[in-house]
């Protein structure tokens, strides 16, 4: 069968599983053999939302002690890419940041208009409390004074946070997604246990899927994957959060995935395993029917099909096998243009998959 009209006959009986048309269809008998469909062992359907209310505080505890000076202010590589995945209006993010020293003995310099300690922007960068771009206002809020101090205790700042939390009004919202991000370039030195510094945690966010908690710490440099900070280390294990090795050369990149697949941005989500459907071909041919609807502040509604971004413009989709997704899957990412600002996102997706995860049509390409 020549490679268009196959194309074509998968096409349209996609459609079929879909529940958009019928393959026994007289319209499109002549796509499919005496009518009848390549066999297909299983089809999937997924759903995602977003909301234009997400809301994000992220608290930065910065070591500010002279073991993160003699590293060189390592941190500040991070601030020009998590300032662009945070600013991007696809986001839907209503941001607050707040900045602690990790030894309580420097704050950060005022950052903000009103002398607020909290960066604060609302959706889409409609409103905000800085100057400058965001990348700037989170480069501002991370630039912690290097203190005499000789020891770092970010847990102990943890649960000091957690102890003034009710009169953090102006930073802690209520319906918020709370990200903690320690900066530590030792381990931490406090007289609290991990545990009991979490548990303080907990108080401020009793829902722990709405906590976490991210640890950028010094790691054993022959094993990235080790942690050298034992108690930080704990702390992680006890939150159910990530801890990220200084050693490892991804640490940035890591950081920015893990803000990603939690849900903060709202855009990637794990989707598969996806079938090729023409093996013949270099890498993954997957069929899939993806459609978006979005509705803007205005109330307008707007909805249709998106195509892949190797052959089609913004809004279109992209689909990367990650270790943060089960085994054959991979995060489904729909990139829209820099302008896009709506309210609400609802993205269907429908797809050919495989009953058997052995059937070599849905192994991933190298």
């Amino acid at each position: 069968m020549p490679h268009r009209f196959r194309s074509l006959c998968f096409a349209l009986c996609a459609l079929a599983l879909a529940g958009l048309v019928r393959c026994g269809d007289e319209s499109i008998e002549s796509a499919c053999p005496a009518g009848v469909c390549p066999p297909v062992e299983a089809t999937g359907h997924q759903v995602s939302s977003s909301s234009i209310n997400r809301a994000l505080d992220v608290l930065m505890i910065v070591d500010d002690s002279q073991t993160a000076a003699a590293l060189g202010s390592p941190w500040s590589v991070l601030w020009p890419d998590l300032g662009e995945q945070l600013e991007d209006p696809a986001s839907h993010i209503s941001l607050h940041v707040r900045s602690l020293g990790a030894t309580a003995c420097g704050q950060p310099a005022s950052c903000t208009d009103d002398g607020s300690p909290t960066l604060s922007s609302t959706v889409c960068g409609t409103a905000r409390n800085f100057r400058g771009s965001l990348t700037e206002g989170l480069a501002c809020m991370g630039s912690v004074p290097v203190t005499t101090c000789e020891e770092a205790r970010p847990l102990d700042q943890l649960r000091r946070f957690a102890e003034t939390a009710a009169s953090e009004s102006a930073f802690l919202r209520p319906n918020a997604f709370l990200a903690v991000l320690i900066l530590a370039g030792t381990d931490d030195a406090s007289d609290i246990a991990p545990a009991a510094a979490i548990e303080s945690l907990r108080a401020v966010r009793p829902d722990p899927s709405r906590i976490l908690l991210i640890v950028v710490g010094p790691g054993d440099c022959s094993d990235a994957s080790v942690p050298t900070a034992s108690r930080l280390a704990a702390a992680v294990n006890e939150a159910g959060g990530a801890y990220v090795s200084q050693c490892s050369p991804s640490w940035k990149t890591d950081v920015l995935r893990l803000l990603a697949f939690s849900g903060l941005t709202g855009r990637p989500f794990c989707l598969g395993p996806l079938r090729d459907v023409d093996p013949m071909q270099p890498g993954l041919q997957p069929l899939l029917r993806a459609s978006d609807e979005s509705t803007s502040e205005d109330g307008s509604l707007r909805s249709g099909d998106i195509g892949p971004c190797t052959t089609s413009a913004p809004p279109c989709w992209t689909w990367n096998p990650t270790t943060h997704c089960p085994a054959q899957q991979g995060l489904f990412t729909v990139v829209r243009p820099k302008e896009f600002c709506l309210g609400l996102t609802r993205t269907v997706v429908d797809y050919f998959t495989c009953a058997d995860l052995d059937d070599p049509a849905c192994a991933i390409p190298p």
